[in-house]
């Protein structure tokens, strides 16, 4: 047997790995979207020629607006972490995560070596990831049951799927919410996650994950605390990040002229926040599109518009960052690589050694 045949398979597997999901999500937004909200490319294209370059700033500050609130919950999670480098953080990481399947992890490893170049210990960066991600998670899941008080308040009535997903988050909302406030509820949890995985082993070929609820203690043991003196920092800026979104879709919906109701726009945002969950595709895109325009849809909204404004509001929080998130990264390692030499040429004229660790601001 040629023994390159394994590595061109692995190559070739690793390759269709990459590229499939992309166009999964080009198959969703081409085909699937039109057909979801029941227009065609011309009606969606003619939505979005009536955007004015007025309603484009206004847009724009909304956005930029958001990505500042969020910036609170990161310098939270991080203290001592500044704007700037919060910001760099943020883009840079959803350009990687954004761009890759299952990019999450890559835009970890790119944030960690950002964290270490500004002198910032390893330590700080798991907390800051688990802390992050977990505020993240929870303000996802709180959408969904916010958006369906809102209806069944104020209406319109909303649909079966809605409900039941809001159901099933606010359920999920609750039971983080007491496993990482309560020792109790996280003692019983890691309790029933071992008993669990333990009569599942006969399932999973007598594996056995022994250190699950080790972990899962460890969890609530690193994360509680700070949770806990954090708590109106960490709820004033996710509060006010998820704010600043739902306007930035109320806005794009204004300005192809359907301004639906708050409780609607609300929905359709939830809907959205809850796909990217799922990153079968980078970013939750084609996924994340139809779901929020088909629901926006099923509202009252109308089909080309609500596609459209789908569609520029996507191109806000997910399309844009990457050139922009791609650019902080390039001259982070640009100034990095700078200073490393400068660093280099300092050492060879030093005798006893160099200066200390590079840190980059």
């Amino acid at each position: 047997m040629n023994p390159s045949r394994p590595a061109l398979r692995d190559r070739l597997r690793s390759t269709l790995g990459f590229l499939l999901p992309f166009a999964l999500a080009v198959v969703l937004l081409v085909l699937v979207l039109p057909a979801a909200v029941g227009a065609g490319w011309a009606e969606i294209g003619g939505s979005l020629q009536a955007i004015s370059v007025p309603e484009v700033l206004v847009l724009t500050a909304v956005w930029w607006t958001g990505l500042s609130l969020q910036t609170i919950v990161q310098r939270t999670a991080l203290p001592g972490l500044r704007y700037w480098q919060a910001l760099q953080l943020n883009l840079s990481g959803s350009a990687v995560a954004n761009v890759a399947p299952a990019g999450g992890a890559l835009a970890m490893g790119l944030n960690f070596a950002m964290l270490r170049s500004w002198g910032i210990p390893a330590a700080g960066f798991g907390r800051y990831t688990v802390l992050t991600v977990l505020v993240a998670t929870l303000v996802k899941l709180a959408m969904l049951p916010l958006a369906v008080v809102g209806m069944l308040l104020l209406g319109p009535r909303a649909p079966t799927g809605v409900l039941v997903g809001g159901f099933v988050a606010a359920l999920l909302f609750a039971a983080i919410l007491a496993f990482l406030r309560s020792d109790r509820a996280a003692d019983a949890t890691a309790t029933g996650t071992d008993r669990l995985l333990e009569r599942l082993a006969p399932l999973t070929r007598g594996r056995r994950w022994p250190a699950a609820a080790e972990r899962l203690t460890e969890l609530h043991e690193r994360t509680a605390h700070q949770l806990r003196a954090g708590s109106r920092r960490f709820t004033t800026g996710a509060g006010l990040y998820a704010l600043s979104q739902v306007i930035l879709l109320w806005l794009c919906l204004r300005a192809v002229g359907d301004p639906l109701p708050v409780t609607v726009v609300l929905a359709g945002y939830a809907v959205e926040r809850a796909i990217t969950a799922f990153p079968v595709t980078p970013g939750g895109s084609g996924l994340a599109e139809t779901a929020a325009a088909a629901t926006l849809v099923s509202l009252g909204g109308g089909p080309a518009t609500v596609a459209a404004a789908v569609l520029v509001y996507r191109g806000y929080v997910t399309l844009l960052e990457i050139p922009l998130g791609g650019l902080v990264a390039g001259v982070w390692l640009t100034r990095l690589g700078l200073r490393r030499r400068s660093q280099s040429a300092d050492e060879a004229e030093l005798p006893d050694g160099g200066p200390g660790p590079v840190k980059e601001n």
